[in-house]
């Protein structure tokens, strides 16, 4: 498999990418300090269609030349929103109808939501130390699951 040259990756456009269907998931990140962590969950939420990325407490906001630098634009495609207490975000969503999962259960949600065990609306909370891990879990189970 060959590298694709940027011309090549077909990438919606922002309003494109605000119109299309996107897969019932809202990441919370909690108390988050790393900029470029922020970032590259903004821009795998990009790449897979996630609902919402929920950014809680110490955690920075777009517009932010950090943020910007890792999420090369994703940050303004994918919807986001600010909580300052993590607790007030998992309420609201809750109300709303998700079903809570930590990071350590997301890859059993995702099955669950594949073979119709769960179906529904869902979100995680991901807390500092299990950003890269939620990137690659995601990667890797999303991959097999939703094609």
């Amino acid at each position: 498999m060959k590298k694709l040259e940027t011309e090549e990756i077909i990438r919606l456009s922002t309003e494109e990418y605000k119109q299309a269907s996107k897969m019932p998931l809202v990441v919370i990140l909690d108390n988050v300090r790393s900029l470029h962590n922020v970032g590259a969950v903004f821009r795998t939420g990009d790449a897979y269609r996630l609902e919402k990325v929920i950014l809680c407490g110490i955690t920075a906001t777009p517009p932010h030349p950090e943020i910007h630098k890792s999420a090369l634009g994703a940050e303004f495609s994918v919807d986001w929103e600010y909580f300052h207490n993590t607790c007030d975000a998992v309420n609201k969503y809750k109300t709303e109808g998700y079903t809570t999962s930590y990071l350590f259960n997301c890859v059993c949600c995702l099955i669950a939501a594949k073979v119709g065990i769960f179906s529904g609306k869902f979100f995680i909370r991901c807390p500092l130390y299990f950003i890269i891990c939620f990137i690659l879990a995601f990667h890797a189970v999303s991959v097999r699951l939703f094609p």
